[in-house]
C-alpha cells in the first residue's frame, strides 16, 4: 500500500493505539480513541487486527522510539494542535472518516 492523504491518519491512530496497549499501564482503550477520533469502535478494532497482521504480530518498540511521538500525542490531545500541522481539528475532514467506516466495515 501506499500512503496518501486518506490513509494517513488511520494509520497513525492504529500505531499510536497499540504503541499504548503495549508500554501503558492504562492504556488508550478503542472506546475512547473511537470519541477522540471519530472512528466506530468495530472499525478500530477491524484497523487495529489488520496492523497487528501487517506486522506479523510484532509489536515491540522501544522506550527511546516510543516517548517523543507519546508526548507530542499528549500535546495534541491537550493544545488541539500540532507544531508541524497546525491546528488539526480543521485538517481531520467527516469525508475522512466515512472513507476509513466504508473500507473497513466493508
Amino acid at each position: 500500500g501506499v500512503l496518501s492523504s486518506e490513509s494517513w491518519r488511520p494509520i497513525l491512530v492504529a500505531c499510536m493505539m497499540l504503541a499504548s496497549k503495549v508500554w501503558e499501564d492504562i492504556c488508550v482503550r478503542n472506546l475512547e480513541a473511537a470519541a477522540c477520533t471519530g472512528y466506530s469502535t468495530s472499525a478500530l478494532l477491524s484497523l487495529e487486527l489488520l496492523t497487528m497482521d501487517t506486522l506479523s504480530w510484532n509489536a515491540h518498540i522501544s522506550a527511546e522510539l516510543f516517548a517523543p511521538y507519546f508526548w507530542a500525542a499528549e500535546k495534541v490531545l491537550r493544545e488541539g494542535r500540532d507544531d508541524l500541522a497546525g491546528n488539526l481539528n480543521e485538517l481531520a475532514t467527516t469525508a475522512e472518516g466515512k472513507h476509513l467506516e466504508r473500507t473497513l466495515t466493508g
